[in-house]
């Protein structure tokens, strides 16, 4: 076979993966049409999107009242459709679409990042029909939440900061900057990613002087991107909010979850406490309940820490990892089901990555940067309400773990089958 029709090969092999991912997504949406809701954030972003249409006030709970509870990027996308087509029947189903779309590019991404991160094309291509294939992606795909954009965004981020690891090209540090820009408008816990590169420039043997100079053009770059977001910010509260100010609610829900937690007022309480105060608005609420919730956790840090450390190292990240984000079944696939192809993802993961680690010196960096990824989400959500859907965008990397470990195995196969014959 010349290298012409392998190329074309791949280029066709791709194509088919990207139709496949796009079909079982389609076919929801057809099925569904835009009655599929979770009736929560989803219908949130929508009336926000209305709203910042109608106003040009960017709003969440209440649509006369501004809002730095969420980041802008999903009223951004949603908006931008319904500017064109409409916040009715039509412009729903576009902005459905859209997500679909955004989750087949998710499929694609992953295929680039499993490639590129095991310098295998079948991990690429085994990865990405996983992820077409992954039941929870093809519902979150049909949901309009932060997930499926971020998802997106997040693949190709971590794929060009790999590249950018072994290029130190200009072009790649533009590419992951502009794309971990698109990830902070969606959600503000990925805010640290550059302190995770930086640590990892530093024990790739980086020149200091070029880490220096490309963080000039990066940083650069991020503050002219961000800087419209702060002076919002600054003109609407009066104060300077760097992304969101809506942590002290899921912080305060944090604190109740675990064991040894103060129980001197239960949160049904405190909730009513706030309602009575007819006046605070919503994001005077959040800082009250940041400011109750940090008194908790002193309180219950003080009262016992053994079972605070217990509660933020390993209760936690089992309630975040412990089942999948599936809280509306498709194609008739039970929730147990769900959960339980979703553990054994995480088990061929770990597998991967502790065999690769003494038997790949090839991706062993890829491997610890992977993994320090994989930590950082996990502790910053788990230091607030940590619970399954907090998962859900880091998937893929879960996947290309597993990926890896199903090509290691079919490879010691052959040589077992080889030995013997």
């Amino acid at each position: 076979m010349t290298d012409k029709s392998l190329v074309l090969n791949e280029k066709h092999l791709t194509i088919a993966l990207l139709i496949l991912a796009f079909m079982v997504r389609w076919v929801v949406l057809l099925n569904h049409g835009t009655s599929l809701t979770l009736n929560s954030d989803d219908t949130g972003y929508v009336r926000s999107a209305i709203n910042l249409l109608s106003s040009g006030k960017l709003t969440y709970h209440d649509p006369n009242e501004a809002t730095v509870h969420i980041m802008p990027g999903m009223t951004f996308i949603i908006s931008f459709v319904f500017l064109f087509f409409g916040s009715g029947t039509i412009g729903l189903y576009i902005v459905k679409l859209l997500f679909v779309f955004i989750g087949v590019m998710s499929v694609y991404g992953t295929k680039l990042l499993g490639e590129y991160f095991s310098k295998r094309k079948t991990v690429g291509y085994i990865s990405a029909l996983i992820l077409a294939l992954y039941v929870p992606q093809i519902l979150t795909d049909n949901l309009l939440l932060t997930e499926t954009p971020f998802t997106m965004f997040f693949i190709f981020c971590i794929y060009f900061t790999l590249k950018y690891f072994d290029t130190r090209k200009r072009s790649d540090l533009v590419a992951l900057t502009l794309l971990y820009i698109c990830c902070l408008y969606l959600r503000p816990t990925i805010a640290l990613y550059p302190a995770i590169l930086f640590l990892f420039l530093l024990f790739r043997k980086f020149p200091v002087k070029l880490i220096f100079k490309h963080a000039l053009i990066s940083g650069g770059i991020v503050l002219i991107c961000v800087m419209p977001w702060w002076v919002r910010n600054f003109v609407v509260f009066d104060e300077f909010i760097p992304l969101s100010g809506g942590a002290g609610n899921p912080l305060l829900l944090g604190t109740f979850q675990g064991i040894g937690y103060p129980a001197e007022k239960d949160l049904e309480t405190i909730v009513r406490e706030l309602d009575e105060k007819e006046h605070l608005s919503w994001y005077n609420r959040f800082k009250e309940e940041e400011s109750i919730a940090k008194d908790r956790l002193n309180h219950w840090w003080t009262k016992d820490r053994s079972a605070f450390l217990y509660s933020f190292l390993v209760l936690k990240p089992k309630l975040m990892w412990e089942y999948a984000f599936y809280w509306i079944e498709i194609y008739d696939f039970k929730a147990n089901t769900i959960h339980k192809i979703h553990q054994t993802l995480l088990l061929l993961f770990s597998l991967g990555v502790v065999y690769n680690l003494f038997k790949n010196k090839q991706i062993r960096f890829h491997i610890f940067f992977i993994i320090s990824i994989l930590l950082y989400f996990t502790i910053s959500y788990s230091s607030f309400y940590a619970f399954n859907r907090y998962n859900h965008s880091l998937m893929p990397i879960i996947i290309i773990g597993a990926a890896i470990l199903l090509v290691n195995f079919v490879d010691l196969s052959k040589k077992f089958i080889r030995v013997k014959l």
